[in-house]
């Protein structure tokens, strides 16, 4: 018999299902705040254990195994760094949601590609803008494939995004506390 799948702070058992509520899925997912609104944790990071840099870059041998193939250098990312260095791990991935307490993605711009997936709760909007085609795109990640939502979505490198919750879309189960 199955003895259930092992995380750092929970066992889910074969028959337990992902909670549809976000108020359940955050202590589920030992989720946190995350600085730029919602909840989320790194399940993946080259060359470093998830959440050890705390979604920072792990630059040496002490937090990134194997530098030369796991870190890659972002064009345009050292302006945003103290240290001035390019480099981020080659591939990070995170369980992130967005809350109805926290229902916006403020602009950002990224210096690499990154995938956002859709992980539950409330459908939510992307704007993405490309400032060297000067395109204005959307897309909105839910569970609703039929209406157009999508799973997930790639953004490239230097595309600015933002994003809300779809509050017009009462179809969705409303979480209690806000969540």
């Amino acid at each position: 018999p199955s003895k259930g799948i092992k995380s750092k702070n929970h066992t889910l058992q074969p028959s337990t299902m992902l909670p549809t509520k976000i108020k359940d899925l955050i202590p589920a997912l030992s989720l946190i705040p995350h600085p730029e609104g919602g909840f989320f944790v790194e399940t993946w990071r080259s060359g470093c254990e998830p959440m050890t840099t705390m979604g920072q870059t792990g630059l040496d041998e002490t937090q990134c195994q194997d530098p030369q193939v796991n870190l890659v250098v972002a064009q345009g990312r050292a302006q945003n760094r103290p240290d001035k260095d390019e480099r981020r791990n080659a591939l990070t991935s995170i369980y992130w949601v967005p809350t109805v307490k926290s229902p916006t993605l403020f602009c950002a711009k990224n210096h690499s590609d990154h995938i956002h997936y859709y992980q539950g709760g409330k459908p939510f909007r992307y704007y993405l803008y490309d400032p060297k085609t000067a395109t204005l795109s959307t897309v909105v990640l839910g569970p609703e494939l039929h209406k157009g939502q999508k799973l997930q979505v790639g953004v490239k490198g230097g595309i600015w995004k933002c994003g809300r919750i779809e509050e017009e879309d009462t179809t969705a189960a409303e979480d209690d506390n806000g969540y």
